[in-house]
């Protein structure tokens, strides 16, 4: 049908888009062995809305994207081009900015769209002290890994070094140099009871854990964040669930 909605998650909508789009490239742009546009050679890809592709001139990208919306019988399919106005220029694609060398080389960085609020799991959150850690080191993982050279990688980290800060995070790229602990035992058989309690404090969870350690009790404790009160108050979509009630 007409109008498919893309913007909902957990509903029909963005996986019929993402279906429907696919038809229209492989009527337009490429099939599994070759490219079909003239304005395209070796380059396109695309990740359920936004789309990234190889072109000469402003001209050329326009005519690409216009070959898949022409196969839209209903006429609904539109495009937003962004093509860069000089050599320096970065044009987004998903988290990443990417800028093509007058010698074909791409160059790359981490990126957030301006209008993203700077918010992320904060240091004073009630999560257990370990998953506040991995979440900034696996940022700055994210961030080296994009990055495609030195320049670029410290344009990445004063990013993340913003947003950090103002989440109550000081020097967050000392936690990449911190070392983690032992991980060797976590292969060895473990026949021990798992114990699942909802995480209050660093405090709490550290005296729980010596009580085990100090008794030897046969007990793997696993902390996870308490329910949030918005989930204990709200029920969002309460008719999606269905239940079927019978009375004897």
């Amino acid at each position: 049908s007409s109008g498919i909605n893309a913007e909902w998650p957990l509903r029909p909508g963005p996986f019929c888009a993402v279906i429907r789009v696919y038809k229209f490239e492989r009527s337009s742009v490429y099939t599994d062995l070759h490219y079909l546009s003239v304005y395209l050679s070796d380059f396109y890809k695309r990740y359920i809305d936004d789309a990234t592709s190889t072109a000469v001139t402003r001209e050329e990208a326009l005519a690409l994207v216009q070959s898949i919306a022409d196969q839209d019988p209903d006429k609904k399919l539109k495009w937003e081009v962004e093509f860069p106005e000089n050599d320096q220029e970065f044009i987004p694609f998903l988290n990443t900015e990417l800028r093509v060398e007058p010698d074909g080389t791409v160059t790359s960085r981490l990126y957030r769209k301006p209008q993203q609020k700077d918010i992320t799991l904060h240091k004073n959150s009630c999560h257990p002290e370990s998953v506040k850690t991995n979440t900034v080191i696996n940022l700055y993982k994210e961030a080296d890994k994009i990055s495609s050279g030195p320049q670029e990688r410290e344009h990445s980290y004063s990013i993340l070094d913003r947003l950090m800060t103002r989440n109550g995070y000081q020097t967050p790229r000392n936690y990449s140099n911190r070392r983690r602990s032992s991980i060797s035992n976590r292969n060895r058989e473990d026949n021990r009871t798992v114990l699942k309690l909802d995480f209050i404090s660093d405090s709490i969870s550290n005296r729980i854990r010596n009580h085990i350690k100090q008794n030897n009790l046969p007990i793997k404790v696993i902390f996870s964040p308490a329910r949030k009160l918005r989930n204990i108050v709200c029920n969002n979509r309460p008719y999606d669930k269905r239940t079927c009630i019978i009375n004897s």
